[in-house]
């Protein structure tokens, strides 16, 4: 049926372009179908991918190719558009030598790699192949193969490229335009399916021990891949973004659920260029889990992981509560992610930046199940146990190593000389993530979030160690370790403000919540300094910012700056408002307020603390609170002791064994709690149930063991008091830290 108004030469115009068209869209088709299958021969299983700018060159002198080799047949046949002449005999030679230098660039990867700025003694490489993806191949290691090309695909492509150069020359003019033609199309299939063979695009696919597709599991993996060890150091810090967070999220997929839709994924998977990497994980049973990891349909690597190989306990056959099947089977799930990554990363330098260069699974598969809370449920020994064997497997694992320090330190008793210690070795994993020991340093790549959760937590283990100092010396101030924590503070400021110069998308505003905590902590550390040199003595010269728009965690740092303030004599009683805007903003845990450095050393003052306690909505620690008594407190209130002097009135020996079995305990029992509850009774500064719960903890067990060495071996009993309140004297008061006094008085009384 024509066309109205059109002519019949113009019709058959338009059918012409028609037919061309469709016929070059069928053989871009088929070309790019097989530019698919043959990606498999194009790229060695364990090649070590060239970089970024290589790789888009060939893509897109590839892409080019390709659809020249798919216009130029239809077109040329139809129109005629041009004959043959000079230009091509100098163009068709262009494309054989790009043909020609493909395979010998994708064998060139075994020329060698740089280190510290020299080749290594022993490898050849020529001189004019040292640019590009070689000079810079890094993270190299045996199992991995720099040569990207296999040897024979390479042999059988020049082989290939001197036949075509044979038949262009000798076919004479009439007959050049095949060659031509077929050349453009090898050139565009091997270099795309070279440069797109490489590609970090993975499929994952997870199914149960049964062969049924998991599509739940899958969607884990892929949920893991970016959150891999996302627990901020001690808590303190908001959730840090890692270095995965930069890979490209579409690059990672799951093969859909359901039988057809699984058919076509795979179908797909084999015929679309780009599609590399796939990875099927098959849970075998409660304690194993196996991984494949494909290339390019070719097999690469296979392994099962075990609890028992994870250091974690074996799981019986059957559990009745699900929610721990559930958080085992997660656990085998998370090494899974972390297998295929490390995998990954030996091939691709930017997931091994990624994992700041970490080369064994186990150490990664680790970490990131000892830093997941919902894995580990608060099993602190557990968490300490893996990371340790993390970094025994990867000494070099900076995250690990960051983990390993929070979590011992959280299992101290938080003294001086732990926070001392800590802050030490958090100065060892700067220096890794930073390959000098020079703080001006660049930060190295993949080691970002890393380096500056090492620099705050040293920071503010030595700001808290200038706290202890300021409540040790009684407001005499001698601060030890105030040079370091000045130069820490200074090296947090830098390394962030230079990171800032950089912006890196993922990381941007995390370095920026960074920067923020670097001047608050700064500024905590001048007033040390400033304190020390008794500039304070002219009054309150510093008025606190009112709150704005800031976030929890920021907020509650900046109280601690405004407390600090107070303490240092900087504050009037008009911040004090802010100060509680600040706390109450916060929402911290008030227990956690009234014990961290920063408010406790309010408590030295009766004013202040009583200020504080109202401040903090934090109410006198009674007798049932303290921890001998806390156990029987329900019983114990039910019958009105609640004081220690309500309690020696009831355990009185004539009414020691009613006393016994109404709490269900022996007499031996109350017959302690009584010594304890007498305590209080010796002397006024022991009135308080916090002092004697101090004492407790200190290692006295009752009054009569108290006044026997307060006469027989004071000297003993004063040092061991001073030892336990060392380091603690934020939470202590000075009842512990200067007992000389009171022990003098109850050993001369009655």
């Amino acid at each position: 049926m024509g066309l109205a108004g059109v002519s019949p030469e113009e019709q058959d115009r338009l059918r012409e372009a028609g037919l061309a068209a469709g016929a070059t869209l069928v053989v871009l088709a088929v070309l790019v179908a097989l530019t698919g299958l043959l990606d498999r021969t194009m790229v060695a299983g364990k090649a070590v991918s060239w970089e970024k700018g290589t790789t888009v060159f060939w893509k897109v002198l590839g892409g080019t190719a390709l659809f020249a080799a798919a216009a130029l047949l239809p077109i040329y046949l139809v129109y005629a558009p041009f004959r043959d002449g000079t230009w091509l005999t100098w163009v068709f030679p262009v494309c054989a030598g790009f043909g020609v230098l493909l395979p010998i660039v994708a064998r060139g990867g075994r020329c060698g790699e740089r280190y510290s700025g020299k080749w290594r003694r022993g490898e050849r490489c020529p001189g004019w192949l040292r640019y590009g993806s070689w000079r810079k191949q890094r993270g190299w290691e045996p199992g991995t193969s720099r040569a990207v090309m296999p040897g024979w695909t390479a042999g059988i492509l020049l082989v290939l490229w001197a036949f075509l150069l044979v038949c262009f020359f000798t076919f004479g003019r009439t007959h050049r335009m095949a060659p031509a033609a077929v050349a453009l199309a090898v050139l565009g299939i091997s270099a795309t399916a070279t440069a797109f063979g490489q590609n970090l695009s993975i499929q994952v696919e997870a199914q149960d021990a049964k062969g049924q597709a998991d599509a739940a599991a899958s969607d884990y993996i892929l949920g893991r891949v970016v959150s891999l060890g996302t627990r901020p150091v001690d808590g303190g810090m908001a959730n840090r973004p890692t270095e995965l967070a930069k890979l490209a999220t579409e690059d990672w997929s799951a093969i859909p659920a359901g039988n057809v839709a699984g058919a076509v994924a795979r179908i797909l998977y084999a015929i679309r260029p780009g599609l590399t990497w796939r990875a099927k994980v098959t849970t075998v049973d409660g304690d194993r889990v196996a991984v494949a990891l494909s290339r390019n349909s070719r097999h690469a690597y296979s392994t099962v992981i075990s609890r028992p190989e994870l250091g974690l306990p074996a799981w019986p056959d059957k559990i009745p509560d699900l929610e721990k099947n559930d958080r085992a089977r997660a656990q085998l799930l998370t090494a899974a992610t972390a297998c295929i990554l490390v995998r990954l990363g030996r091939c691709h330098h930017e997931v091994r930046t990624a994992l700041c260069g970490a080369g064994k699974w186990r150490a990664v598969a680790q970490h990131a199940i000892a830093t997941e809370p919902a894995l580990m449920r608060e099993d602190t020994a557990g968490s300490l146990k893996l990371l340790k064997q993390a970094i025994d497997a990867e000494p070099g694992y900076g995250p690990a190593r960051v983990a390993y320090l929070s979590t011992l330190f959280s299992t101290t008793e938080r003294r001086r000389e732990d926070r001392l210690r800590i802050s030490r070795m958090m100065a060892s994993v700067v220096k890794l993530a930073k390959g000098s020991d020079d703080p001006a340093a660049k930060v190295r790549d993949g080691w970002t979030s890393t380096c500056l959760q090492a620099l705050y937590a040293r920071t503010a283990m030595l700001v808290n160690c200038c706290l202890t100092d300021w409540a040790c010396t009684r407001r005499c101030p001698r601060y030890p370790q105030l040079a370091e924590a000045e130069d820490s503070s200074r090296e947090f400021t830098g390394t962030c403000t230079k990171l800032l110069k950089n912006p890196d998308g993922e990381l941007h505003d995390y370095v920026e919540e960074m920067r923020r905590s670097a001047e608050i902590l700064g500024e905590m550390v001048e007033l040390f300094r400033e304190d020390q040199n008794r500039i304070t003595a002219q009054g309150p010269t510093w008025q606190p910012t009112a709150l704005g728009a800031e976030k929890p965690i920021i907020a509650y740092e900046y109280a601690c700056r405004i407390a600090l303030a107070k303490l240092c004599g900087q504050l009037d009683t008009s911040g004090e408002g802010v100060l509680k805007d600040y706390i109450v903003f916060s929402a911290e845990r008030k227990g956690d307020l009234w014990s961290d450095p920063s408010f406790a050393l309010l408590r030295q003052d009766a004013a202040d603390s009583k200020k504080m306690r109202s401040l903090l909505g934090v109410g006198k620690p009674e007798m049932l609170d303290i921890a001998p008594f806390k156990q029987y407190a329900g019983k114990l209130k039910k019958i009105g002791l609640t004081t220690f002097e309500q309690f020696r009135d009831r355990a009185r020996i004539e009414r020691e064994e009613e006393l016994a079995g109404y709490l269900s305990v022996s007499g031996l029992r109350v017959r302690y709690l009584g010594g304890v509850a007498r305590i209080a009774a010796l002397h006024d500064s022991l009135r308080e149930p916090e002092v004697v719960g101090w004492l407790v903890e200190a290692g006295i067990t009752g009054a009569d063991e108290l006044l026997s060495r307060a006469r027989g071996d004071r000297a003993a009993l004063v040092a061991q008091l001073k030892e336990y309140a060392d380091g603690r004297v934020p939470q202590c008061a000075s009842v512990l830290a200067e007992p000389e006094g009171w022990v003098r008085e109850i050993a001369q009384g009655p």
